[in-house]
């Protein structure tokens, strides 16, 4: 009867230390017995982002586009969206650079292409990841999320 009870005891002791090692390693327990509430605080923290703050690229791009041995024009209005005003004032900083980039991309764009929604969206996207390396490049801020063709005009 003795050894059962040993037995049961060692068993139960075997499962809690693996229960307590499986918390620690699944970061539920800090090592300090608080249980993680401290890394609670700062992801609490980083779920509270700003609001989001929108900043125009004037005037509008208007570039000629080649579309079936025809001269077409493409009008396009940028508009940029970010949480961290550093950003934005570093886009206003190199403003030539950025106007200049956004040219050469909106001037090389297919007509055809530009025509569908896709073809929108991955020029969008080009387009932003073109400011984003552009502000790496200068050691900016370049925490750009999103950027909006406000108006997009082709004839």
């Amino acid at each position: 009867m003795k050894a059962w009870i040993l037995g049961g005891i060692g068993i139960v002791l075997v499962l809690l230390i693996g229960l307590g090692t499986g918390l620690f390693l699944a970061g539920a327990l800090d090592g300090n017995g608080n249980g993680g509430a401290e890394n609670a605080v700062p992801a609490a923290v980083e779920e509270m982002r700003q609001p989001p703050i929108y900043y125009a690229i004037e005037p509008a791009f208007v570039v000629n586009v080649e579309a079936e041995r025809r001269v077409r024009y493409l009008q396009v209005k940028v508009e940029l969206m970010s949480r961290d005003q550093a950003s934005l004032d570093a886009v206003e900083r190199h403003m030539p650079r950025v106007r200049n980039r956004l040219l050469m991309l909106f001037s090389d764009v297919e007509f055809e292409k530009a025509r569908s929604a896709a073809g929108r969206e991955a020029l969008q996207d080009e387009a932003l990841r073109q400011i984003v390396e552009l502000l790496e490049e200068e050691e900016e801020p370049s925490d750009i999320e999103a950027l909006f063709f406000t108006n997009f005009v082709m004839q």
